[in-house]
């Protein structure tokens, strides 16, 4: 999987599934390449910052015990490390989002599986869910994880979308016109603004500068 994104600079920043982040200038001159000294498997998502900082959304390529890491980076325009974050996750994900506000704080977005086999991750909130020991139920159930950060790494919040209703919800970007504007689009298999079509249904969402749902679609 590669990703690109062309800075307002007209610098361009790409990465690629070995771990490894590239920058060039318009003209094609290379300005870095990293090497996959910081520890991920690769990077499922990238986004630039309003001062051309890299956010960078990865699955480790191996497993911690019986559940996937996932990483966030964030490195300087240079390509430095500047910050990281880590949570852990039952399933390989299928999507990781990534962006930046104007202000430089910096969003993820995963689909995620809290249980597994009647065993209980906690959410980054300090949230959880319950599974039913022994039920293929717990197998089939995924809710949506959205962390917000500052621009130097603090948590600012973290939300679980559809943590306790059944089925699988699963975000496949996120995009923040402001602090106080984010939409995420994805898929669900509950209702949307009161409707359900039937199966798994695609949707958008906007959330507030809390994480709270201001509307869906």
């Amino acid at each position: 999987m590669v990703n690109v994104e062309v800075a307002a600079s007209g610098n361009v920043v790409a990465s690629s599934d070995n771990g490894i982040i590239v920058k060039y200038t318009n003209a094609g001159s290379q300005i870095f390449r990293t090497t996959r000294n910081f520890g991920f498997g690769g990077t499922r998502d990238l986004a630039l910052g309003p001062n051309e900082e890299i956010a960078a959304a990865s699955v480790n390529s191996v497993s911690e015990g019986t559940a996937t890491a996932l990483s966030f980076y964030v490195f300087r325009p240079d390509g430095t490390r500047l910050w990281q974050d880590r949570y852990y996750d039952y399933h390989d994900p299928q999507y990781i989002g990534a962006t930046f506000d104007v202000l430089g704080n910096v969003y993820f977005t995963t689909e995620h599986w809290a249980c597994d086999s009647g065993v209980t991750l906690a959410y980054g909130a300090g949230e959880g869910v319950t599974c039913e020991s022994g039920s293929d139920s717990a197998l089939e159930r995924s809710a949506i994880l959205v962390n917000r950060y500052t621009p130097s790494g603090a948590l600012t919040w973290s939300r679980v979308i559809n943590k306790n209703r059944s089925g699988v919800d699963a975000s496949a970007s996120i995009a923040a016109f402001s602090e106080n504007e984010i939409y995420l689009v994805g898929k669900t298999a509950n209702s949307v603004n009161g409707q359900k079509a039937g199966g798994t249904d695609a949707f958008i969402a906007r959330l507030d500068g809390r994480g709270k749902g201001a509307w869906s679609r």
